[in-house]
């Protein structure tokens, strides 16, 4: 019985790592997207800055916005 234990949670300490990775790619697929955008909106001609930006870098705003993207990408 404490093998069968075991190999389950070898399972899902593999299943996580995998889980890990792939999140971690699509952070590295969206961030140069999202980092274009966010210097596009800092670009754009208005009186002021995003509502969102915070006084934030572009570069921390894109990270953000990656980061709170990858939930909804599996909803």
């Amino acid at each position: 019985m404490a093998i069968a234990e075991f190999h389950r949670e070898r399972h899902y300490a593999r299943r996580r790592r995998s889980d890990a990775r792939q999140s971690w790619l699509l952070v590295c697929a969206l961030y140069p997207l999202l980092l274009a955008l966010a210097v596009a909106s800092r670009l754009m001609p208005r009186g002021k800055h995003s509502v969102l930006d915070g006084g934030r870098s572009v570069f921390a705003e894109a990270r953000i916005a990656a980061l709170n993207c990858i939930p909804f990408i599996f909803r």
